[in-house]
């Protein structure tokens, strides 16, 4: 948010990137449009002799297409980024608390990621589930739909049948959402579309949870809804579960280097780009190297966590870390000496742009932790407009269907930035809810 990115100071490669956004070739008017808005609100931004980090629709929208090749939709990018502020105070209005700053998460490519104590989305639902509580809404759990009903041209309803066995059906007044997210989980779904990593069979393991299986979009499409994107298909280069340890998601602080010890991309790219150049690599992982300063991150229980994982290493000196790592010391000190310079001077040799504190080897504990590429998030699926109304195959409104969140396509393109997937969830959720209303 903007009041929390006014605590930063704006460095030189930051700025340098803005002046980027703006010189890019606008593809459509709606870019050009991003892109005059920018350059003013910039202009005004350093003619006021502000320091602190900018941020505005604009470049978020501009950010968004272009992290995506431009694939995404630009009507609904520009419909998307004019909602984020006012996403994050709907949830914030029921009750979602949050910390203090905003960090750089993998692939967000701005500082600009609000998060919630202890990182739980928890801390997003509740609060939504209590608002619906209290005004006399229902939430019916342990039911599989199996179907949508459509009667004529308009959808009416669901069908399916609870745990137990029972069958039922619900019908709809004003209009069913389709918010049933993407298909991560489902391996032959991912392997079907599939078309640009070697391989997302089960070897390759996933962020999300067992029920990401894609049947939304296969019940949408049953009734003649349009996909789009589904092709794209997001690793995320760093991740936990049982075979890899914890990390600090915030990569402003971290150093990423290969089983060798030395940079092989730039730690705030996008995460196609890290996951492709993470896979070249020689054991097809990396290891995050924390500076010290995210220190204070890692609480007591964390700490815990962090030394027994198999997979996480310490040292209080580089020489030290670099040994428990199993990598040449020169390297890695190597790698440490580019963040700093880079940071200092804006001119790192691989591009990167976003820094922290500058990197201290004398601070007493300097962490490390292995890990690989994740299948993490389903760029394409149900095609909708920016009302979130669902489009069949003839490019016509399915009247009475509405869909939201992972379960669509259009907003990303080839690529999600980190971040935007919450952002896009409230903010097609709360479309697609007032346009169901009206």
């Amino acid at each position: 948010m903007p009041e929390r990115q006014r605590k930063y100071k704006m460095i030189e490669s930051e700025m340098q990137r803005v002046e980027e956004a703006i010189a890019l070739e606008p593809r459509g008017d709606l870019m050009k449009g991003w892109q005059e808005t920018l350059k003013k609100e910039f202009d005004d931004h350093k003619a006021s002799g502000a320091d602190y980090l900018f941020d505005s629709p604009s470049l978020h929208k501009i950010q968004t297409y272009d992290g995506g090749d431009y694939v995404g939709d630009p009507e609904i990018i520009d419909t998307y980024g004019d909602h984020t502020v006012e996403a994050f105070h709907f949830l914030e209005d029921l009750g979602t608390h949050w910390t203090d700053n905003v960090v750089a998460m993998i692939g967000t490519v701005w500082v600009r990621a609000n998060k919630v104590p202890g990182d739980q989305g928890t801390e997003f639902v509740n609060p939504q589930k209590a608002y619906i509580e209290a005004n006399g809404g229902e939430i019916v759990v342990d039911s599989d739909v199996k179907e949508i009903i459509r009667e004529g041209d308009r959808v009416t309803g669901v069908r399916g049948v609870t745990t137990g066995g029972i069958p039922f059906e619900y019908k709809a007044t004003k209009g069913v959402i389709l918010a049933s997210g993407g298909f991560g989980a489902n391996v032959e779904m991912r392997q079907e579309y599939n078309k640009f990593w070697p391989t997302l069979d089960a070897s390759v393991e996933t962020t999300n949870h067992s029920g990401a299986t894609g049947d939304g979009i296969l019940m949408a499409t049953a009734i003649g809804a349009d996909t789009v994107g589904m092709e794209w298909i997001q690793l995320i280069p760093i991740y936990y579960s049982k075979t890899a340890s914890i990390y600090i998601g915030n990569i402003e602080n971290v150093i990423m280097v290969n089983q060798d010890g030395n940079r092989f991309g730039k730690e705030d790219g996008r995460r196609d780009e890290v996951s492709a150049a993470e896979l070249e690599q020689e054991k097809k992982g990396m290891f995050m190297t924390y500076n010290p300063a995210t220190n204070n991150l890692l609480t007591p229980v964390l700490f815990v966590k962090f030394k027994g994982s198999p997979n996480s290493y310490s040292g209080s000196t580089v020489a030290e870390l670099a040994a428990d790592m199993g990598v040449p010391a020169e390297n890695l000190e190597r790698a440490i000496a580019e963040y700093n310079g880079g940071r200092e001077n804006a001119n790192d040799r691989l591009g990167r742009s976003i820094y922290g504190e500058a990197f201290d080897v004398t601070a007493d504990t300097i962490h490390a932790t292995w890990t690989h590429p994740f299948v993490h998030h389903t760029m394409g699926g149900v095609k909708i407009n920016n009302k979130a109304q669902v489009i069949d195959e003839e490019g016509k409104v399915i009247p009475g269907l509405f869909a939201a969140g992972e379960v669509t396509g259009g907003v990303h393109g080839t690529n999600r930035l980190g971040g935007n997937a919450i952002t896009d969830i409230v903010v097609y959720g709360r479309i697609a809810g007032q346009s169901a209303v009206k």
